[in-house]
């Protein structure tokens, strides 16, 4: 509970400032906007871009090695599919939000989407564990590199694309953190059986998100 206390207020808290200092420094409200654009439809694809089937490796009983390869596997491969699907619709969904600017960032930032579907099965595992303290590192190496390079383009005028580069370097770097710290390595897998079953536990929490 500690760790997971500092860990929340202090990256969040963090991450408000960062900001305030960005807006009022070096980006106005046209590049604010983008950003935040940007951000609305990258929260609605990380709701459900494993179709919630993570959450069975944090609250299924007994051994989760059976199944965990094949999470593996439909996290990664339904990651990619939205990916495609909203880098090809990037433009319309640009368009429909007002913000048309918002298309070459929307397909970098949203590129997040991918490392997180590799990043869900050591993330949750460590969840599993209840390895907080490892959970604050992964944050932790996440927020650091993101803001390093956000605040480094944002100076040297790359604009809105800053924000961009930013989170998806910190992703990356947050899913090698978080492979080396989870308790063990999972390899991609498939079990037709298993899959039926982990897609009836985990489309009502991807639906609910």
């Amino acid at each position: 509970a500690k760790w997971s206390l500092i860990n929340t207020v202090v990256v969040r808290v963090l991450n408000f400032s960062v900001g305030i200092v960005l807006a009022r420094t070096v980006f106005g409200p046209s590049v604010y906007g983008l950003y935040a654009v940007s951000q609305v439809v990258l929260t609605v694809l990380l709701s459900a871009n494993e179709l919630g089937v993570s959450a069975a490796i944090i609250r299924w009983d007994g051994d989760i090695r059976s199944f965990a390869r094949t999470v593996a596997t439909m996290a990664t491969a339904t990651s990619v599919a939205l990916y495609v699907v909203l880098y090809l619709s990037a433009s319309a969904i640009a368009r429909t939000l007002g913000s048309p600017d918002a298309t070459h960032m929307l397909r970098v930032l949203c590129l997040c989407v991918i490392v997180d579907g590799l990043a869900a099965v050591p993330m949750s595992l460590i969840t599993r564990e209840f390895k907080q303290g490892r959970l604050m590192v992964v944050d932790s190496v996440n927020f650091v590199l993101s803001t390093a390079i956000t605040v480094w383009l944002a100076f040297a005028g790359q604009g809105a694309m800053s924000f961009a580069w930013g989170s998806l370097i910190g992703c990356i770097a947050a899913l090698v953190a978080a492979s080396c710290l989870a308790p063990y390595m999972i390899w991609p897998g498939w079990n037709t059986a298993q899959a039926r079953q982990l897609l009836q536990f985990g489309l009502p929490l991807a639906g609910a998100s």
